[in-house]
Formats: C-alpha cells, sequence, structure tokens
C-alpha cells in the first residue's frame, strides 16, 4: 500500500487567464453577423413561397384524384341504382324471395284518370294573380 502524502502547500496559485474583449472587432463581428442575415433574408423568404407552392400543390393534386375518386364511385353507384330499380329485377326478387305470383286477369283492376275540373284551375290561376 501507498503511503499517504500531504499536498504540499506552494506559495503561488494557477489563475485562469482573462483575455480582454476587443469592443471594435466585437462590434465589427456583430456587423457582419447581421449583414449575413440581412443578405439571406429574401433567399429564405423566397425557399418558404416554394415550399407553400408546393405544399399547395401537393394538396391540390390530393384533391384532384380524391375527386376522380367519388365521380368512379357515383358512377358506379348510378349503375347499381339503375340496376336494382329496373322492373325486371324487382319483378324476379319479389317472385324469388317474397313469394309473390303474377295476378290473374280477373284480378287486375285498371283505374282511368278523371278529367280535371276546369272551374278549379280557373280560380286557382285567379288566386295566385
Amino acid at each position: 500500500m501507498q503511503d499517504y502524502v500531504a499536498p504540499v502547500h506552494r506559495r503561488w496559485v494557477n489563475r485562469a487567464v482573462a483575455r480582454e474583449v476587443d469592443r471594435d472587432r466585437a462590434r465589427w463581428l456583430r456587423g457582419v453577423f447581421v449583414a449575413m442575415l440581412l443578405a439571406a433574408a429574401p433567399f429564405a423568404a423566397y425557399l418558404l413561397e416554394q415550399n407553400e407552392c408546393l405544399r399547395l400543390s401537393y394538396e391540390a393534386s390530393a384533391l384532384r384524384q380524391r375527386r376522380e375518386q367519388l365521380l368512379e364511385q357515383e358512377r358506379r353507384l348510378r349503375m347499381e341504382r339503375a340496376a336494382r330499380e329496373s322492373l325486371e329485377k324487382i319483378e324476379a326478387w319479389a317472385l324469388r324471395q317474397r313469394g309473390l305470383v303474377h295476378p290473374s286477369p280477373e284480378q287486375v283492376v285498371v283505374v282511368r284518370r278523371p278529367a280535371p275540373d276546369t272551374s278549379e284551375v280557373r280560380t286557382l290561376e285567379a288566386a295566385s294573380r
């Protein structure tokens, strides 16, 4: 084991060296920094505008694509609705699913429309004036 050695007391102390600030050079450096900022400001503004235009372009493209998808979906749904609304399909469904049968000729009743009463039409026209 090593023997303990007490620190030697010295008459001098190491101190950090403090440099004086050269105020003229510091002012010059600040001026250069401000000038660089001012010179770079238009370029930064240009980049921001370009990024905004690019973002809007992407957004418009996505909206156009979404619109095309919706138009295609609408076309398909219209076709499906037209197919489902066709009387042949409805009749086949009613016969197949609901067990309905065609009526016999004796069960068919045809109702004619009565002719419109012209006196009522004249009173309505007079009331609307």
